[in-house]
């Protein structure tokens, strides 16, 4: 057994007692290492290069589960990335799991990971990468993959994902335990164990492979714990054995010393021995305190100080020297310590260093002026008589009655459990003052009570030294009277009588928020004026008042996410009103001017701090080594007090350059005041410190463990460490050769705990070696009652509930409530002390969930009598969380339906831009199989009308009844249209048509090539054959020859056909168009080649034949040609085929294409099994924008968007009653959605049927039975945009509106899958259901019918049958329960839908003009945005005559008028208050937006927004539109008669009839100044302004391109402020382009002034036979003959619009200086 031997022996250490200046003789610093020592390297290198005792613990971790416990930079992580490494070879696909306590460590893990193993799915999981919003199980999956995969974490990710059953242990191959220590308690570490992997194992079912990591085993001083936590963790701890001198030469133990402070004899502590893993012996002798130390410290002193240093004698040693002041002023006198110091003189009598004190100028004597009390709006001072304040008496409050096992916390915005080392809500943490009264970190467990560390009664104790600022806030927390404080305030105000109870049990406590913010501000400044002195307590106060002082309330992002609410103890949430009371309050503490001179406010401590950092200081100056070193403080405000002082002190500032570190993890939404001191980015602290910047780092225990610091020289612990953990592993920070380990004590303070420490490590150490020693039992929890153990399991996902978890559960279901204004949306416990006759009593709970929750599950109790409080809550909670489980109101991960807020981040639930679809069916192919075996042929007429008055009709043939085609719009000239008619089909027996069909391949083809040569084979069996209608006496077919000398057609009754060049073979030359034969022509002016008869021809008249071929879009046309060509009739032929059926064959390609679409939508039809549909609509529904057709989807997609949504609302509304308006809201935004209709038309093959290509008469070509190419293989796919499958989907949905209502609606709904949430019942069903809902509740209802309620039914017209459901429709959520549904919020979800479809419904059938979808977009939006709503509900009012009695005794009949606001039913004075304002805001508003709605050019948008209305006065509008339609049986003419007398619908009228713009002004912004080649973008930037005593108004700058345009101030709210910039900016930048414009026109003109006076010119010197004139024909011929100029496709208009969006330049046009005028045009 020699390992265990070499294990087991202890090896000195030396510890050495701090009493002098140097209490040990230093060292030469050329003296060579200690043997066997070596530097540490650096962790890259430990990880390349892997070391024996790293492979032994790796070996050992492969047999079994172990827990690593080596050194602080023995490379730990190193074995956990050899161990990863081998899990991923085995290929099982499983994750490797590394597990961290702190997301700071967790993350500087991450990046060694992602350097030691790349290529592998590695994933970073904490709280700011969303991990908390991740509700679904695919997002889950996505994240961890499905192969092997590394996760690092911290524990309580994991531990959630568990509970909620995202992860599963059989998931995880290898789970590592980053600082294993933790795994105690309830710390999330051991719940991951005790509730996932022991009962697992217990089961025999598989669990992974555990490794723990840490430098100490156990925290507490107790030999038990290492095996409760080898218990807990299934893992042995181990050490390497085999390997163990290797270990030991790569680490170093620093001396450990302890340094007396303060009063007391002068102790040596005799020399004791450090047991350490990897302890070794120091060589040197130990000098003991009595030994005289060396001379030469004032060496060290920088000159700069000028001071006067006699080196006689060395210092501690009478007559070694004498330090002398500079002048006489500052001599001090002998005994005395610091000159005027108060502090008794025994406390300096330190040997060693001189007394500092000595070195410094005695402070001067305190005075009043010195302090003064600060205004905190202003800054100015105020006057001494303002500051007096009032004393009351304090009442004592009742102790806080804690478990002693542990204690929660609830994050009231993520609604978790806190981990049991975090003692405040996060709540607190986002206050101003919370973070820096709360100084603990996570690695300490601080009990619950310790949260208070100054006691009232300690409190009230009068302060023996002088700090005038803490005497000032004392006498301002004693002052403070607890009945002024506004949550008091509100609730005493509030009405509710459980309210106003709970607002005297805060006055008896003295526990409200404001009362908490200044009592811990007393607390911690007077921690700090008795650990570091009246100048740190005189700093601190002065800088957090200041600070509070300069802050905005809504500065702080922490802020704006809190609601008006108060905390699960009764705290009142931060709010604008404590803020503003705070600021008073804060306002009358006296603040020191001038702080004074550092070195006269510090206590002893301190000195003896300052003593020992310049000792060690010259140390290692004297080991030519830079100086780096930690000190521990336990308190976050002792980081920054002491941080302070070191670098304001004469001395240490000329030193020592300090950094900060304080616990951040839980500190995510800090106070400002500590950013600002402590540093943004405490990762640039750590590097600063490596590089040296930084030579010292202040920090409380979150550095303990974990961080990767450089190897420090010292570690002094300011404070003793409280447990065995905390003393390794700061001791394990001093890794440097010849480091140093202080601790400071208090002379009087009995014995230190290093000699226990070390005694309790030498026992862990030889535990832990021991290689026989075998794992213990997990450890059990001790159950103090029946019943604590108790859970519930989800089977299918593993989710598991418990009693300690249920308490968030159910907080987090009330967060995802939907939310309302003035409505406190958490759980309301209530819980009930009962007493037993004995000493203790029990407790039993109840809980009342908010009023939107169904009362059938409202209302819960505990199900027995519970020892403490807490229990009681989490039991009723279990029962809660349980109950709403079994009724499907959360999933079986145990999460919300509906995540509200989160569901943005969901990116499971994202629809994708793109999906891989069937390509479009080849109506084509089923023609050419039908000529195969046709019995029949279909001859269908198509009937051509130009709108000059020709007429051309062909009949077609096919082989299929062709379907109904509509009317086509074709455009053969910007001018001219061309109506094509397609008559109806008849049949004929193929047998008697196999001439007929001859004849007509022969047409068809001559047809065709006389336009499309290029285009068509030679061959003659096309699919679709064309002949002159039967009976129309058109023979052009039964020409024998296709074209004549056209020289021989004149003088002849001949249809003139195209004119073609004689040489032209191939069809394609120049083709002209024939007007007339002219005589009056010498033909020999057009070539003197012409004899005989040829030279007396007439000549032909013609026009250029036409290259266009879009006929379809009007755009694409050309105005008729004037030019005109003379062409010699002997020179050209004619074709036979008379021209009008030559402009026929241009056209038919377009008809063709109509019949293919019709064909494509009757199959559809088919397929969908709804044959009732109209062909025509079904073909605009099928086509897609990008197909450029006149008619597409857009129209029917909007109409159908609205139906969809309130079918879907009704059908929710109807077969979830047990849901709240959020789940409600929620199911119907997955259904009406892009996601869920682009799935449901995927599911039904609908790509087969859409049309998205362009069809282009340019590309066509002629289909044949005997195809050139092979037939389209229909399983072939394409990418298409989910969008277009989305919009074709709603677009049938209007078309089956249009058809047949809201039954074909109902019947095209059923034919795509929609998901599970609805079941499409018909209307009719549904109304029949909602009404005898209604009914059945309306039984139910226990209160009374309110009588002014029949005047308002007199103003709606309409007598209730139902008046529960008017009750309801007028019930705010804060009302409370007197109904079943208890607010209107259900019944608001209903009517938006249903006022939705009838505005819908009015646009979508105007009879003014034919809106396109955008602009029915607009004027939707016009209509039922909130704050329309909101101003048309303050205008409505009831009128009813009353009788007053007037002073003089007389009766006057008086007609009093109510607004239709004011019927709503709520208690809550917030809402009167808010109304009021808002009425006030609407009297200086009405005339204004209404004369706008009346007469405006553009929709009020600005006003509206201006108006600022509260939410419930739209809501209640909606929801009696929803009341009136249930009770009316579904009449939708209830709706809008209500709307019209509103007003709606007379706005609306006049908006389309006046063409009123309606875009918004952001929009309209966005879209010019982006328009015609600008490329403007848009940013606005809105603050909110808050001055004492006025109201909060915001401000806004608006800029295009980073150009300011305009910036408006005083808004009523934000998205006021940004409407009214844009409308402004608008404004300004138009007329400045309006202006660009005018300036470029202008120098056109004179362009052309100045052009035609240089042709003038010019025509004069021709005048004088200097220049030969130009014949006017031989200029036009010249132009005539350029074909391209006169062929072109575009129009003038098309020409102008590219040269203004393309500069001829290729310059980027961009925005001028705000000096400059708006461009517009682009410049050369």
């Amino acid at each position: 057994m020699q390992p265990r031997e070499t294990a087991n022996t202890t090896v000195p250490t030396t510890v050495t007692t701090i009493t002098t200046a140097i209490s040990a003789p230093m060292e030469d610093p050329q003296a060579p290492d200690t043997v066997g020592m070596e530097e540490l390297p650096s962790e890259d290198e430990i990880i390349a290069k892997p070391r024996n005792y790293q492979i032994e613990m790796l070996e050992q971790s492969l047999k079994k589960n172990i827990i690593v416990a080596m050194d602080t930079g023995s490379g730990k992580t190193h074995v956990a990335v050899l161990r990863i490494r081998k899990e991923l070879e085995k290929g099982n696909k499983k994750i490797s799991w590394f597990l961290c306590p702190g997301v700071e460590l967790a993350r500087q893990q991450y990046r060694v990971l992602q350097e030691s193993i790349p290529n592998v799915h590695m994933q970073f999981l904490v709280g700011s990468t969303g991990v908390n919003h991740w509700s679904n199980q695919d997002v889950w999956d996505e994240v961890l993959g499905l192969k092997e995969a590394v996760i690092v974490s911290t524990h309580q990710v994991l531990v959630d994902a568990l509970y909620h059953g995202f992860v599963s242990m059989t998931r995880i191959g290898l789970l590592i335990f980053d600082e294993a220590h933790h795994c105690v308690q309830s710390h999330p570490a051991r719940m991951i164990m005790e509730r996932f992997y022991h009962p697992q194992k217990k089961q025999g079912q598989y669990v992974p492979a555990i490794l723990g990591l840490t430098a100490s085993p156990v925290m507490r001083a107790d030999q038990s714990q290492l095996g409760k936590i080898e218990a807990n963790l299934d893992a042995i701890a181990r050490t390497p054995v085999l390997n163990r001198e290797e270990l030991m030469k790569y680490v170093h133990v620093p001396k450990l010393r302890i340094a007396y402070y303060g009063r007391g004899p002068i102790e040596a502590i005799p020399s004791t021995s450090i047991s350490s893993s990897t302890a070794q012996p120091h060589k040197g002798t130990i000098q003991s305190p009595d030994q005289p130390v060396i001379a030469g410290w004032a060496n060290h002193l920088d000159p700069s100080l000028n001071l006067d240093v006699d080196p006689g004698e060395p210092f501690g040693v009478p007559g070694f020297g004498t330090t002398k002041a500079p002048s006489k002023s500052n001599a001090m006198s002998t005994g005395k310590i610091g000159g005027q110091n108060k502090r008794n003189a025994d406390q300096s009598s330190l040997t060693g260093l001189p007394d500092l004190k000595r070195l410094m100028p005695p402070k001067p004597d305190s005075h009043d002026e010195e302090y003064e009390q600060i205004d905190p709006l202003t800054g100015e001072p105020v006057v001494e008589s303002e500051l007096i304040v009032e004393s009351e008496p304090i009442v004592e409050s009742e102790p806080i009655v804690e478990d002693d096992d542990e204690f929660e916390c609830i994050d009231p915005v993520t609604l978790e459990v806190v981990s049991s080392q975090q003692i405040t809500t996060k709540h607190h943490q986002d206050s101003h003052f919370e973070q820096m009264f709360d100084d603990s970190d996570d690695c300490e467990e601080i009990e619950p009570e310790s949260y208070f560390p100054v006691s009232r009664q300690s409190i009230a104790k009068p302060i023996t030294r002088t700090s005038r600022a803490l005497e000032s806030l004392c006498s301002v927390y004693h002052s403070m009277d607890i009945r002024k404080d506004p949550y008091i305030l509100k609730l005493q105000c509030s009405g509710d009588k459980r309210k106003q109870a709970r607002a005297e049990v805060l006055i008896a406590n003295r526990r409200t928020y404001c009362q908490e913010q200044i009592k811990q501000l007393f607390n911690k400044s007077t921690h700090l004026f008795e650990e570091y002195g009246e100048w740190a307590a005189d700093w601190f106060i002065r800088e957090a008042v200041q600070k509070f002082q300069k802050q905005n309330f809504l500065d702080g992002e922490e802020l704006l996410d809190l609601e008006d609410t108060e905390d699960k103890d009764g705290y009142s949430m931060n709010n604008e009103d404590d803020h503003q009371y705070l600021l008073t309050v804060l306002g009358k503490v006296s603040l020191p001017v001038d702080l004074g001179p550092v070195e006269n406010g510090i206590t002893p401590k301190v000195e003896k701090l300052i003593e020992v950092l310049l000792e060690e200081y010259y140390a290692e100056q004297d080991r030519a080594q830079g100086f780096s070193g930690l000190v521990f403080v336990e308190q976050r405000v002792g980081v920054l007090a002491l941080a302070e002082i070191i670098k304001t002190h004469p001395i240490t500032k000329a030193y020592f350059q300090p950094g900060t570190m304080v616990g951040s993890s839980k500190y995510e939404k800090a106070l400002r005041f500590l950013r600002d001191l402590t540093g943004n980015n405490q990762d640039k602290t750590l590097d600063d410190f490596r590089e040296g910047k930084l030579n010292l780092i202040v920090a409380t225990a979150v550095i303990e463990e974990g961080l990767d610091i450089q190897d420090c020289h010292l570690v002094v612990c300011f404070q003793p460490p409280h447990n065995l953990k905390s003393f390794v592993q700061r001791r394990g920070r001093a890794r440097r050769v010849e480091s140093s380990y202080i601790i400071m004590y208090p002379r009087s303070g009995g014995t230190t705990k290093a000699e226990e420490f070390e005694d309790l490590e030498k026992d862990m150490i030889k535990m832990y070696t021991d290689t026989l020693r075998e794992l213990g039992d997990p450890e059990e929890e001790e159950l103090e009652e029946e019943g604590r153990d108790r859970q519930m399991r989800v089977e299918e996902t593993g989710a598991l509930l418990t009693l300690e978890n249920s308490v968030p559960h159910l907080y987090h279901y009330c967060a995802c409530l939907p939310a309302q204004e003035f409505v406190d949306l958490r759980p309301d416990f209530r819980t009930t002390k009962h007493p037993t006759g004995t000493t203790s009593a029990v407790w039993t709970a109840k809980v009342v969930l908010p009023a939107n929750v169904h009362e059938d599950f409202r209302f819960f109790e505990s199900t027995k009598p519970w020892k403490s409080e807490k229990w009681a809550k989490r039991d009723v909670a279990f029962e809660a969380v349980r109950k709403l489980h079994s009724l499907k109101q959360i999933d079986n991960n145990l999460m919300p339906l509906v995540k509200r807020e989160l569901q943005s981040l969901q990116e499971a639930q994202k629809r994708a831009p793109k999906a891989t679809v069937e390509i479009q069916t080849d109506f084509w192919r089923s023609v050419r199989k039908k000529w195969e075996n046709t019995k029949e042929v279909y001859i269908s007429t198509i009937d051509m009308t130009f709108s000059s008055g020709e007429h051309i009709i062909i009949d077609m043939f096919l082989p299929l009844q062709p379907p109904e085609v509509e009317d086509l719009e074709l455009h053969w000239t910007l001018e001219e249209t061309v109506k094509v008619t397609f008559g109806q089909s008849i049949s004929k027996p193929l047998v008697e048509s196999s001439e007929l069909l001859d004849r007509a391949r022969k047409a068809t083809y001559r047809l065709f090539r006389t336009v499309h040569a290029k285009a068509i084979a030679n061959k003659d069996d096309f699919m679709y054959l064309f002949l002159p209608q039967v009976g129309s006496g058109d023979m052009w077919d039964q020409y024998s020859e296709t074209q004549i000398n056209a020289l021989d057609a004149f003088g002849k009754d001949i249809e003139m056909g195209i004119i073609r060049e004689r040489n032209d073979d191939t069809g394609t030359g120049a083709r002209f168009i024939f007007e007339r034969w002219r005589t009056d022509v010498n033909p020999l002016d057009l070539t003197v080649n012409l004899e005989g008869d040829l030279a007396h021809q007439p000549v032909i008249e013609a026009s250029r034949f036409t290259k266009r071929r879009d006929f379809l879009h009007k755009e694409a046309g050309q105005r008729k040609s004037e030019k005109k060509v003379l062409l010699l009739p002997s020179h050209h032929l004619m074709d036979t085929l008379p021209w009008k059926f030559s402009k026929a064959a241009l056209l038919l390609p377009f008809a063709i294409d109509r019949v293919e679409k019709a064909s494509l939508a009757k199959d559809l039809k088919r397929n969908l099994k709804m044959e009732w549909l109209p062909t025509n609509l079904v073909v605009h529904s099928i086509t897609a924008s990008s197909a450029r057709d006149p008619v597409d989807y857009q129209r029917l997609e909007f109409l159908g968007d609205s139906v969809l949504k309130v079918l879907t609302s009704i059908s929710l509304f109807d077969q979830h009653q047990e849901w709240h308006e959020g789940y409600l809201a929620g199911a119907k935004d997955r259904i009406v959605s892009n996601t869920a209709s682009s799935k449901g038309a995927i599911a039904a093959h609908l790509s087969r049927w859409i049309v998205t290509k362009t069809f282009t008469g340019q590309k066509w070509v002629p289909k044949y039975i005997l195809s050139p190419t092979p037939d389209q293989d229909n399983t072939q796919t394409k990418s298409l945009s989910t969008k277009v499958l989305a919009d074709v989907v709603e677009a049938l949905i209007g078309v089956a509106f249009l058809s047949k209502g809201y039954t074909g609606a109902t019947e095209c709904l059923s034919a795509f899958d929609f998901g599970k949430d609805v079941r499409w019942d018909s209307m009719e069903v549904l109304i029949q259901n909602l009404v005898t809902t209604a009914d059945a509740n309306a039984k139910r209802y226990r209160g009374g019918y309110p009588s002014n309620f029949v005047e308002l039914e007199s103003y709606l017209g309409y007598t209730f049958k139902n008046k529960a459901l008017l009750i309801e429709a007028l019930t705010h959520l804060s009302n409370g329960g007197d109904s079943v549904s208890t607010s209107y919020q259900r019944l608001e979800f209903l009517g938006d839908a249903l006022l939705d479809i009838v505005i819908v419904d009015k646009l979508y059938h105007s009879t003014k003009r034919e809106l396109t979808h955008i602009d029915m977009h607009h004027l939707k939006s016009t209509c039922v945005n909130a704050s329309f709503l909101a101003f048309l509900c303050m205008g409505a009012t009831t009128e009813v005559e009353r009788t007053e009695v007037l002073e003089e005794g007389d009766f006057q009949r008086k007609i009093h008028k109510c607004p239709l606001y004011k019927y709503l039913r709520h208690s809550n004075v917030e809402i009167t208050r808010a109304d009021a304002l808002c009425n006030q805001r609407y009297q200086l508003l009405k005339e204004s937006i209404s004369q706008q709605l009346e007469k405006g050019e553009e929709y009020p948008w600005t006003d509206l927004t201006k108006l600022d209305a509260p939410k419930h006065m739209s809501d209640i509008v909606e929801s009696l539109i929803a009341a009136l339609w249930v009770d009316s049986n579904g009449d939708f003419g209830q709706i809008e008669f209500f709307i019209g007398k509103l007003g709606i619908l007379k706005v609306l009228e006049r908006l389309v009839r006046d063409e009123v713009e309606p875009d918004h002004p952001m929009s309209r912004f966005g879209k010019y100044v982006a328009g015609e080649g600008r490329h403007g973008i848009v940013k606005y930037h809105a603050e909110c302004v808050e001055i004492e005593g006025r109201p909060r108004t915001w401000d806004c700058e608006v800029k295009v391109n980073d150009r300011p345009i305009v910036k408006v101030e005083g808004a009523t709210n934000n998205q006021h402020a940004k409407t009214w910039a844009a409308q402004l900016g608008l404004a300004i930048v138009k007329k400045e382009v309006e202006k660009k414009a005018k300036d470029a026109e202008e120098k056109a003109r004179k362009e052309e002034e100045r052009a035609n006076e240089e042709s003038m010119e010019l025509s004069n010197e021709m005048d004088t036979g200097e220049y030969r004139a130009v014949p006017e024909n031989e200029e036009e011929r010249s132009g005539s003959g350029n074909e391209e100029e006169e062929e072109g496709s575009g129009s003038e208009d098309e020409e102008e619009e590219e040269s203004w969006s393309s500069p001829p330049d290729g310059s980027t046009l961009r925005w001028r200086a705000a000096t400059t005028p708006y461009p517009g045009r682009p410049t050369d």
